[in-house]
């Protein structure tokens, strides 16, 4: 059985002990019933530690999480990753220094540039080298970042003293971090990766290593996005002796709440425990993975479908990708995402993280289940046959995507291009960017005026949250059209007033 340490203790408070402190239920079920844990629910009385100075048993169980995802040091954090990231980019950057990040890291990031009145430099990828036979729906995704593009970005940019990565993307596409890692540290550069939705990574071979295993400072992960925590459970992780681990921290004690919640921090000690226990990890991941990889070759094998994939060695393949994301594209049905989407909602009862015009994306993990799983594939084999049926042509499902998303990258394809290389060479995203002060006087002007002017503020697809336009860049045609396509189809746009936007006067 495992031993559940943090929660066993609290109730065994529960048994004799009247308290005198917060919370102000009192943890009376009796007096508030049972539909909130307020049984689960101390502060920090007695032996229940301080998640800022921990020593005892707050400081074991961290310590099991650095043992479990090979870090040299953890904190837990109860705000989410969002803490995690503000703190790591500000406990590392003096105020006005340059920094380099991928363009799309999540606003959290951005929002620790602004605080820091960081200069940001971008990492734009590329696709050189993508097949797009093989990963047709990758031009839907956010990019791989690799070393060279880190390397050819730092001799630019000498003065850039922290890198941020997010790997894997929203979509799933993880990075080379340790080639990255290599770069950066040949620079003395510290390399934070927002590894928020692969907490999963490292425990199976069927997914990628983790980044404390791959060499990166500064690593932040979501329990609740790929594990069983409750939403806001995350880990920050240290690696090595170019992060300022004392000012990280002091950030972390200035954005974090003062009032961590011990049901959140005991769901935490839960899910490390868990992973520390070995025998009942390589059970649980090994079910999963059997449940999902023969889900994934289920929809593969479905007409009409096409279903975003690694290579057979992940390892090795040139675009990294984790499994645990199922992204799949309607195109030759007649779908896009997001009637594919409305579908499986209203008439499966099937709710997937996101729709967009290209795709739908769901998100699995070890608490998925077989019959879930059937669920869908019995759901998009209806879907398939009734609308094959009303087509009168032959459908191959494997389909060329063409012109998928590169709206939403910028991509330029204007030219036809047939030959993969010249694909790789020509297909690449097209962006402009100027400094400006982050006081600068700004105007909201309508879409319709602000083609060639420069943003004055960056603007969030909500979710997940990261940006299709960023303060100081170029407004180009190609993100006129995704903030409008945006705007007729209910996305949420954050940094927007109303349908005007803002410019640089």
């Amino acid at each position: 059985m495992l031993k559940l340490d943090l929660i066993n203790r609290i109730r065994e408070l529960n048994k004799d002990v009247y308290g005198f402190h917060m919370p102000g239920h009192k943890r009376n079920t009796d007096k508030f019933g049972n539909d909130f844990p307020f049984d689960l629910d101390v502060t920090e009385i007695g032996e229940f530690d301080n998640i800022y100075h921990a020593t005892g048993i707050l400081k074991e169980s961290e310590d099991i999480a650095s043992k479990v995802y090979g870090a040299d040091e953890t904190h837990y954090l109860v705000n989410g990753s969002t803490v995690g990231i503000l703190s790591s980019i500000l406990g590392n950057t003096e105020e006005g220094d340059e920094i380099l990040i991928c363009y799309g890291c999540h606003k959290s990031v951005y929002n620790a540039c602004e605080l820091g009145k960081l200069k940001v430099r971008y990492l734009i990828p590329s696709i050189v080298g993508l097949n797009p036979q093989n990963l047709s729906l990758c031009k839907s995704a956010d990019f791989e970042i690799t070393p060279d593009l880190v390397y050819e970005k730092l001799e630019e940019f000498p003065s850039c003293k922290t890198v941020v990565i997010v790997s894997p993307t929203y979509e799933g596409i993880v990075s080379d971090i340790q080639g990255i890692s290599k770069v950066c540290h040949k620079r003395g550069a510290v390399l934070i990766v927002d590894e928020a939705h692969g907490s999963h990574f490292g425990f199976h071979p069927y997914f990628p290593k983790n980044s404390n295993q791959l060499g990166a400072d500064i690593v932040i992960h979501s329990l609740h996005k790929t594990m069983p925590a409750l939403t806001g459970c995350s880990l920050l992780h240290f690696n090595g002796k170019l992060v300022n681990r004392e000012k990280t921290l002091k950030y972390l004690g200035m954005f974090q709440t003062s009032s961590p919640s011990y049901v959140f921090m005991a769901n935490i000690d839960y899910v490390v425990r868990m992973l520390d226990n070995l025998e009942q990890r390589e059970r649980l991941f090994s079910e999963y993975v059997d449940i999902l990889s023969n889900l994934r070759k289920q929809i593969k094998e479905i007409e009409g479908f096409t279903l975003l994939e690694a290579g057979e060695d992940v390892a090795s393949s040139y675009v990294h990708y984790d499994r645990a994301k199922i992204l799949i594209n309607a195109d030759s049905l007649g779908l896009d995402g997001m009637k594919l989407s409305k579908i499986l909602d209203e008439k499966y009862n099937l709710l997937f993280e996101l729709s967009t015009k290209e795709f739908i994306l769901g998100m699995t993990s070890i608490g998925d289940t077989k019959e879930g799983f059937d669920r869908l594939i019995i759901a998009l084999k209806e879907i398939a046959g009734s609308k094959l049926n009303t087509k009168n042509q032959e459908i191959s499902s494997k389909v060329e995507l063409g012109n998928i998303n590169n709206t939403l990258h910028n991509i330029d394809d204007s030219n036809n291009i047939t030959d993969d290389k010249e694909f790789s060479q020509k297909a690449k995203i097209k962006k402009e960017f100027v400094d400006i002060p982050y006081n600068i006087k700004t105007t909201d002007i309508s879409l319709d005026d602000s083609l060639n002017k420069v943003s004055g503020k960056t603007i969030f697809a909500y979710p997940p949250g990261s940006p299709i336009l960023v303060r100081g860049e170029r407004i180009s045609g190609n993100v006129l059209d995704t903030i409008e396509w945006s705007l007729a189809n209910g996305v949420t746009l954050e940094g927007m007033t109303g349908d005007k936007i803002s410019v640089v006067d």
